[in-house]
């Protein structure tokens, strides 16, 4: 199962994956471009109030009835970063044509996301300011509710000062105060260099008229003049020398520690396979060397995962401790790292770990958004490969070659989130 890319020109490109296995079928429209300071937080609420209303529907009432005339189909905001690329638009799944008592409803989904990005609804020839103004205050308490999940604020605050020179540490969504920044007027222009600037994917998986479906895709996207700027290329990440260690301090109990690593393994590299398996071994599952002897036999932590971004070459180790067992908890997971550099995995490990990718791998194809999701994010590098494919190439991974993997990594930050409540204080916001 390989999409279909009919590249439409102009940056804009249709990429279709037939598919009858679900009475729904899955609809993206995606916009691209680099992760930039001055742009990120624009771009991030731009889709949040196009969804508002357009000028056909000018209010959320309007749209939800048009939805629901619509076999109840929805319409969601997405927003997102791939390595150093920020994209956003639009999400939708409508239900396929045969179930609709003939109704093309894929079709008039595009055409209502159509609408919203090129017929939105204005109020003096600007997007709407009261649209803008309530989408902003959703955006910033969403960004100062990330402190209330502290194992969350942990791994974004680690994963801030690996990229701390780099544009791709900000959040998807920009900061508060950009957000705060932001006008009718700076959105109204910023929708402007959007449509005529930015790449455009547009995905559709599922059951629908090749011909008839590209046609309508170039008749919205192709009738307006643009001029896409390029996607910045994959820079690999570069650990620091030496490791940077961070403490910070919250009132919570729990202390959160973030162990970041760098490693030249990223999407697409040929020991991509081996890593996957390395990650799912050290930390992606109950049966992983994290659980079994950092969680249960020695009782470290209340939780230690794993979080990679591979198309970064980033690894973070983020557990949940008792604040006075800081250095044995890191010590405990370094010797985890360094047992899979010197190949102690036991087969026991190895086939536990396989069985779970492979289950992870085949449950991809029960999903249409995570099959999205799996070519999207390949394809900014040029890969095809399908997710059974991939999981074929991780089967025959050896021990042998999941040490040379777990060699790569380096220690670039040690990030602690201290807790300075005592066990008798009261704690609402830790998690």
């Amino acid at each position: 199962m390989t999409p279909e890319r009919i590249e439409l020109g102009s940056g804009v490109a249709l990429n279709l994956l037939p598919c009858d296995t679900f009475k729904t079928n899955c609809l993206s429209v995606t916009f691209l471009c680099p992760m930039r300071e001055d742009s990120a937080a624009e771009n991030a609420l731009l889709p949040f109030v196009l969804k508002r209303g357009t000028e056909r529907l000018p209010t959320m009432t309007a749209l939800t009835r048009e939805l629901e005339m619509l076999y109840g189909s929805h319409v969601s905001a997405r927003v997102g970063k791939v390595g150093d690329t920020q994209f956003f638009g639009f999400h939708s799944s409508p239900l396929r044509e045969e179930f609709a008592e003939g109704t093309d409803v894929t079709a008039k989904i595009l055409a209502l996301m159509g609408e919203m990005i090129y017929h939105p609804y204005r109020e003096d020839g600007l997007l709407s300011s009261s649209y803008t103004e309530g989408e902003k205050q959703v955006m910033i308490d969403a960004v100062r509710s990330r402190i209330n999940n502290k194992g969350h604020y942990a791994l974004l605050r680690c994963r801030e000062e690996m990229c701390r020179t780099d544009a791709s540490a900000l959040p998807e969504t920009g900061t508060e105060e950009q957000i705060a920044a932001i006008s009718a007027e700076t959105l109204t222009a910023r929708l402007d260099r959007v449509r005529t600037t930015y790449r455009l994917e547009i995905w559709c998986v599922g059951v629908f008229d090749r011909e008839a479906l590209t046609e309508q895709v170039r008749s919205i996207f192709l009738c307006h003049k643009r001029q896409p700027m390029p996607l910045p290329p994959h820079r690999p990440f570069v650990p620091a020398e030496p490791s940077r260690r961070v403490t910070e301090k919250l009132p919570v109990k729990q202390g959160k520690l973030c162990l970041g690593f760098g490693t030249p393994i990223r999407t697409g590299h040929p020991m991509a396979p081996a890593y996957t398996l390395l990650l799912e071994v050290l930390s992606g599952s109950p049966t992983a060397k994290l659980f079994v002897n950092v969680r249960e036999k020695e009782s470290l932590c209340y939780y230690c995962s794993g979080i990679p971004e591979m198309q970064k070459g980033i690894l973070i180790l983020s557990s949940g401790i008792e604040v006075a067992d800081r250095e044995r908890a890191e010590a405990a997971i370094l010797r985890e790292v360094a047992a899979c550099c010197r190949g102690e995995i036991s087969h026991e490990e190895m086939t536990a770990a396989k069985k779970a990718i492979e289950t992870s791998v085949r449950a991809m194809y029960d999903e249409p958004s995570a099959l999205i999701s799996w070519y999207f994010k390949r394809g900014l590098i040029g890969l095809t490969e399908s997710p059974l494919d991939y999981w074929d190439r991780i089967a025959t991974v050896t021990v042998d070659d999941l040490a040379k993997a777990a060699k790569t990594l380096s220690l670039d930050t040690v990030y602690f989130l201290e807790g300075t409540l005592s066990g008798e204080e009261d704690d609402d916001t830790d998690a």
